[in-house]
Order: structure tokens, then sequence, then C-alpha cells
């Protein structure tokens, strides 16, 4: 009986020529297929396309585990290609996470990405450890550079396949990034990425309002403050009328801040002034209670500042306008913790968020504006 091994390299050409035709037969089918169904081909694809990389990919793990592992064939088969089925695993799970978490309209279309989660950086790990791994064991340094580029083309490709609409930035990141460094020097613009437009007006913003501090406020030389001076007009020049004022409001908030806080201020804010004498024949008739004096009962944990209050309050109107919406939906929506939103729910509910409890709580805050000591202001 001739032997397989035998027979395969002498008919090599027939059986790749076989191969070839079977390949263009199957891609014409599934052309046809698509052409019939009117379902994109694109998808289909890019599957094939992965898999082959991986049998790729998968072959080299296999001869290090036979080859230099000396690992038995049978044994090899179960974990030759542990690092192809996790990558896998990762991408899938990666990809449900981002269909989970973006927003699509009525029609279908993409509103808000997603992020695909913890799994895109296993899968990238992935890639890169077995595109190693398997570049180790080649032999000419074009078959390293092919070892290592499979594994890395194949997650490139699946996660710009993945995120072609956009990918959501997410609350926690590195403050220094390679995204983080490209846009802070002008690599990247914005285009119609909501996530990277916020980012970067907040991060214009308060380099603004940092060189205007230290501009106004700081010990520099004349060389210096100019420089700071150029560097704060540069910049507005792509501010808005807003900006400018938020800066304002910042400046003069750490001016006031070192105000309240020196020394001086702080002890003259401990002195108790005596209450003068009142003769005994004089009755004294207390005061009226007013709204700004009268202090009413409110739940344990509602804010008691108006500011705070008046954040709650419109998160409760949301609440009624949206009974549908969900504690995370509210808590990404108004960006707070979901704590604070079940307390709000809570809260409101207990019938202690109300517009006349806000109006109250605002005139509490102008009474004791107008009671502060005069170097206070």
């Amino acid at each position: 009986m001739p032997n397989p091994t035998e027979l395969a390299r002498e008919y090599a050409m027939v059986l790749l020529g076989v191969a070839g035709l079977v390949g263009v037969l199957a891609l014409t089918v599934l052309a046809v297929w698509a052409r019939r169904t009117r379902r994109p081909l694109r998808p289909i694809a890019l599957a094939v396309s992965m898999n082959l990389a991986l049998l790729l990919n998968a072959e080299g793990m296999w001869v290090i585990a036979v080859d230099q592992l000396h690992l038995p064939k049978l044994f090899a088969v179960l974990v030759f290609a542990v690092f192809e089925i996790c990558f896998l695993t990762a991408t899938s799970l990666a990809g449900e996470q981002y269909r989970r978490t973006t927003v699509y309209d009525e029609d279908g279309m993409v509103v808000s990405p997603g992020h695909p989660g913890s799994m895109l950086y296993v899968a990238a790990l992935i890639a890169a450890l077995s595109g190693v791994i398997v570049a180790s064991n080649a032999v000419t340094g074009t078959e390293k550079l092919l070892r290592l580029a499979v594994p890395c083309v194949i997650f490139l490709m699946w996660w710009a396949a993945l995120t072609a609409a956009g990918q959501k930035a997410r609350r926690n990141s590195f403050a220094y990034s390679p995204r983080r460094l490209a846009e802070r020097w002008g690599w990247l613009i914005p285009d119609d990425d909501p996530d990277l437009a916020r980012m970067a007006a907040e991060r214009r913003l308060d380099r603004m309002a940092m060189l205007a501090y230290r501009l106004h406020n700081g010990n520099l030389g004349p060389r210096r403050r100019e420089r700071y001076r150029r560097r704060l007009s540069r910049m507005s020049l792509r501010g808005t009328a807003e900006m400018l004022t938020e800066v304002q409001r910042r400046v003069a908030l750490a001016v006031r801040a070192e105000e309240l806080t020196s020394p001086a201020a702080i002890s003259r804010l401990n002195k108790v002034v005596p209450p003068s004498p009142v003769p005994e024949a004089a009755p004294v008739s207390p005061p009226p209670a007013t709204s700004a004096t009268t202090a009413t009962a409110v739940p344990l944990g509602v804010p008691r500042t108006a500011a705070a209050y008046k954040q709650w309050l419109v998160i409760w109107q949301d609440m009624l306008a949206d009974p549908a919406a969900g504690n995370r939906t509210l808590a990404e929506r108004h960006d707070v913790a979901g704590r604070t939103i079940t307390n709000i729910r809570r809260a409101g509910r207990e019938g202690a968020l109300t517009p006349e409890r806000l109006a109250e709580l605002e005139q509490n805050a102008a009474a004791a504006e107008r009671r502060q000591p005069a170097f206070l202001h």
C-alpha cells in the first residue's frame, strides 16, 4: 500500500490545483448567494481570512509542541491551538460587549458607539504573545517577521471591523496614553467623535485656566510671562465666550480660596465677639421666623446645599419624564454614581425633592452670604 506522505509529495501540484479550484468555486458560490440574498459578503470574507491566518499561526504552535517540547502527538492535538481558541473566545466576548453597550436608533443606525470592554486588551495580549512565541521558533528573519505579523494583522482586522462606527472612551484611562499624547500635541483631530471632542475641550479649558492663574498670580520673569501670555492668547483663538467665562470663574475661585484659607483670615474668623449686655427691664422678644431662618426637616442623605439639591431635583424630574430609564442609564446620562441614583429615587418617592424646598435653600444661602463678615467678601 503506498504511503500517503509520498503520494502527497508526488502529486503536490495536482492537489494544490484542486484546492485552488475548490476555493475559487466556493468564492463564486458565496458571491452569487450574497447577490441574491442581498447580504454583505464582507463579514464572511473577514471570517474566512481570519481562520486561515489562525491556521497558519496554529501550525507554528504545532511545530513547537511536537519538535521543541516533544509532546506526544495525541496530547499535542489537544493543546497546540490553545492560543487560537482563547483568542476566538476573547474576540467573541468583546464583540458581544460592544454590541450591548452601543445605542441604536429606530432605523438601526448607531447613535452612540459602545466599547468592547476588558476583553479587547485580553485579545490584543493573546495575539502579541502567540506571535512572539511562534516567531521565536522561526529559522530565517523573514519567517520571524511573518509569524509575528500574522496574529497582529488578525487582531487589527477584527478590531477595525468591529469598531467601524467608532468606540466610546472609557471613564477610567491612563493620564499619559498614546492617544492622549497625540491629542495634546495636535496629532489627532476630534472630527465627529463626541468623546474625543469633549476630552479635547476639557483639556484646553484646564490649560487655559492654569495659564491664566500663573500669568496673573505667579512670580514670573519677563520672558516667561510673555511666553505664558502668548500661549494663552493662542489657545483662546480656538475657544468660545463660555470657555473664557469659565476660565474667569476658576481663576477667581482660586484667588478667593487663597484669601479664605490664609492664616490672617482664619484668625479673624475664629475671634468671638462677646454679646452686648441686655438690660433686665427691657424684655427681648424673639425675632419673627422667616423662610431664611427656618430649617425644614429633610430625610437623611438629601443634600442641604442649593447646588447639590438642584442637581438631585433635575435628575428626579428626568426620572418622572422617562420612567423606563434604569439606574445605569440615568447614571451615564447625568454622570453620577449608581448609588446616588438609588438615593435620589428613594428621596423623590418620599416627597423630599420639591421646587419649594430648592427655593428655600437658595434663600437660606443668600441670607448666609449677606451675614458674612466684610473681609470675606
